[in-house]
This record gives C-alpha cells, sequence and structure tokens, in this order.
C-alpha cells in the first residue's frame, strides 16, 4: 500500500525521470543478510581457505560493490553526485568509455546535465588511480577503513575500473491505481538495479 505525501512523492519522480537516480548496487548483490560481504572479509583475513571460484568471485564482487556503495553515498551526503568535480572521471552514458575532467568546463558541465556522461566511482582493483585532485582525495579518505579489503581485491587480481554514481532511468513512467497504489514502470540498463529506484522513492528527501 502507498502512504504519506503523494505530491511529494510525484515531485521525486518527476525529478529522477529528468536528472536520473544514484546508481548503488542492490542488496541482492550482498547475499542474504549480507552473508557475501562477511565471507568476503573472512577470505581477505585468511580465515576462508577453502572456496571454490564460483563462491570466490561472488565474494570479491560483494566487497567492491559495497566499496563503490560507500563512495556513492558519501557524494550523494554532499550533494554532488550527479555533478563533476575537478578530477573526476566521467564515464559515457551506457559504455564503459571515460576520461578525466581534470577542469570540469560549461560543456562538461551541459553534459552531465543531460545524462550524457556521469561522474564515476570505482571498482577497486589493481593498478593506477583513475581519478585526480579533490577526487582522488576524497575516495581514499571515504576508503581509508577498508584497507583490508582493497590489499585483498588486489591481491586476488582485481583489475581498477569505474562505474557511473548515477542511471538514468528511462521511460520512467507513474499513475494512481486506487487510493492507496501506484503503479510505477521504467527501464535501466544492465547492472543497474531496480531495488535502488525504489529505494529513492521511499527515502527521506
Amino acid at each position: 500500500s502507498l502512504a504519506g505525501d503523494a505530491e511529494g512523492l510525484a515531485a521525486r519522480l518527476q525529478r529522477f525521470a529528468e536528472s536520473g537516480v544514484p546508481n548503488y548496487y542492490g542488496p541482492q548483490r550482498f547475499g542474504r543478510a549480507y552473508g557475501n560481504l562477511e565471507q568476503a572479509d573472512r577470505l581477505f583475513a585468511g580465515r576462508l581457505s577453502r572456496v571454490d571460484r564460483h563462491l570466490r568471485g561472488l565474494y570479491l564482487s560483494a566487497a567492491r560493490s559495497q566499496l563503490f556503495n560507500e563512495v556513492l553515498a558519501a557524494r550523494v551526503a554532499r550533494g554532488d553526485w550527479h555533478r563533476p568535480l575537478p578530477g573526476d572521471r566521467m564515464q559515457l552514458d551506457g559504455a564503459r568509455a571515460s576520461f578525466l575532467a581534470e577542469a570540469p568546463d560549461e560543456t562538461i558541465r551541459e553534459r552531465a546535465v543531460r545524462g550524457d556522461i556521469h561522474p564515476s566511482g570505482p571498482l577497486w582493483g589493481q593498478g593506477d588511480c583513475l581519478t585526480a585532485g579533490a577526487v582522488a582525495a576524497l575516495e581514499q579518505e571515504v576508503l581509508a577503513p577498508f584497507a583490508a579489503w582493497r590489499e585483498g581485491l588486489e591481491r586476488y587480481g582485481m583489475r581498477q575500473e569505474r562505474r557511473p554514481l548515477r542511471v538514468n532511468a528511462r521511460q520512467l513512467q507513474w499513475e494512481p491505481e486506487g487510493e492507496d497504489s501506484l503503479l510505477l514502470s521504467f527501464e535501466l540498463p544492465a547492472g543497474s538495479y531496480a531495488t535502488a529506484v525504489l529505494r529513492e522513492c521511499v527515502a527521506i528527501p
């Protein structure tokens, strides 16, 4: 059932349709009761000696995803998750291609407003940092408590990659169904989570 500020929800959905939503990994990525993260922690600490390749891949992906979510949550709290900052790695919408925006100019900012490019967050692994300046410093600060996880991901051969901090919910439509229901429909690119969109719908502004 739907309860609360219907007009406020409609305004939020309109904003999502125009500006996108935070591209969090959904809870299903982390297993029941976040068990995949617990197993990843055991793996990195050397307390999980025997694990098959498939499960190990799940645990590594879960840890990587949590580190990304930590950075995204920090950017959301700052209010700049959708805006290019000096040193951001900007990723093209719907593509893996990216570029470093050391000093975002008006063209880059306009492309970000249109949803053509997005600031990105880290998928941790071996290799050089893909951001610079203030963004690199912010990511290092946010992930400082997770040194063991970062070292573990590097030790198991993961490579530095990026993921957009924002996702465009395409064809986002909604309409009331009765007094306490809402029919919501949208399309997301592969790798993004519908639960992330629903999370924003019910989050406190």
